[in-house]
């Protein structure tokens, strides 16, 4: 499909940006190296404070990894610091504008009330700017907000 646009595109001479995806699944399986896995993971969720079509976006661990992978993941999470980008102590910044974040947040609310367990984050900062804090859902299924 973006092949097809981008040639309609150049054949006019029309400026285009093309968003093409980027919600391929990360599979972690048994022979993963774990932390490396981990680190991986939420490098590739949160770049762009995941506002990127290459955002990380679906893990699917194997059983006997998961709940290793859940704890070290969360573990990450919660020590990111999030703020004033020009801040050298801040990891990730704001959203791009607060009716992003309020849209993300109704997103993640809606996915707990379908079941969906909040691990961390989830709660809208007081104050000026469009932040939200890393937040990590699991179990999440076909169906909830967050998978469909």
């Amino acid at each position: 499909a973006g092949r097809s646009v981008a040639g309609i595109a150049g054949s006019e001479l029309k400026k285009t940006v093309l968003e093409l995806g980027g919600s391929d699944a990360y599979l972690v399986l048994e022979d993963a190296d774990l932390e490396l896995a981990v680190q991986t993971c939420v490098k590739s969720r949160l770049i762009n404070a995941g506002q990127s079509c290459i955002a990380a976006k679906r893990f699917i661990i194997v059983k006997p990894l998961f709940r290793q992978f859940e704890q070290r993941y969360l573990e990450k999470f919660q020590a990111i610091r999030f703020g004033d980008p020009m801040d050298a102590a801040t990891d990730i910044g704001p959203m791009a504008r607060a009716d992003l974040r309020d849209q993300v947040h109704e997103q993640v609310m809606q996915s707990v009330q379908q079941g969906a367990r909040l691990l961390t984050g989830g709660v809208v900062p007081e104050g000026p700017g469009a932040y939200y804090p890393p937040t990590v859902l699991s179990g999440v299924r076909p169906g909830m907000t967050a998978f469909d």
